[in-house]
């Protein structure tokens, strides 16, 4: 679910009515009206994360029921749902889809991969291609409760509980040039999420963190090589999720 800029809310989901397949609706402040045809996509859709851009389009990633529930992401125009790049862009089943828009308004999803033991992914929408923040996964285990970000700057942050780091709630900035303008950030297709005032994420350009608070995550190398800063403080969850 997102928010329009007078404040409706406008929802995607896999229809059961529809045979899964999804839908999306927003409500025009007396009535739910759908967008486009309600059950588009030919197989159903689970996992739903959506997001609107400057102009209240809805933008939607699920898992893709028609290719093993891969990640697939689409866009509306204003009259058609049109597919992003290539659909399936996971390399195997996705849980736990988080999507935002970059002030360009091209989508940066992250995702739970089956593929890499339910470890946590992201990729970006470049104009052109789906391109991995890396091409390892950007957690040290299995991961649950994640949710992204896009800042006004366009860099995307992810936080999660790391099953590979004690489970402790892990940060993750994930540094790519996009230009600044204001754009709301994202939605989030997990059931239970992770509050940011729970977690207190804070990068390593703030002085409060000390050196012994900073994980180089294990994808550090590949992300440097092609550009890319990574940067995150833990805190233990202490059981309250």
């Amino acid at each position: 679910m997102d928010l329009t800029s007078a404040g409706e809310p406008v929802v995607g989901y896999g229809d059961g009515s529809m045979g899964g397949g999804l839908s999306v609706q927003r409500w025009n402040g007396s009535a739910w009206v759908p967008v486009g045809t309600l059950g588009f996509t030919p197989s159903s859709a689970n996992q739903v994360a959506l997001a609107l851009n400057d102009l209240d389009l809805p933008t939607v990633a699920y898992a893709d029921a028609a290719l093993s529930d891969r990640v697939t992401v689409q866009r509306w125009d204003g009259s058609t749902w049109q597919g992003i790049g290539t659909a399936g862009i996971s390399a195997s089943v996705a849980t736990g889809l988080c999507m935002g828009l970059a002030p360009t308004g091209h989508p940066v999803v992250s995702y739970l991969d089956n593929g890499f033991g339910n470890k946590a992914m992201a990729q970006r929408w470049n104009g052109s291609a789906w391109v991995p923040y890396s091409d390892v996964p950007i957690s040290l285990g299995t991961v649950f409760y994640q949710d992204l970000a896009v800042g006004p700057d366009g860099n995307p942050a992810v936080v999660y509980m790391d099953q590979g780091n004690n489970n402790r709630t892990t940060g993750e900035a994930l540094e790519r040039q996009f230009p600044v303008s204001a754009r709301r950030p994202r939605a989030c297709a997990n059931e239970r999420l992770l509050p940011w005032h729970r977690h207190r994420p804070q990068w390593r350009n703030d002085d409060r963190v000390s050196p012994s608070s900073i994980r180089e995550p294990r994808a550090s190398a590949a992300l440097e090589r092609d550009g890319v800063g990574v940067r995150g403080h833990t805190e233990s969850l202490r059981g309250e999720c």
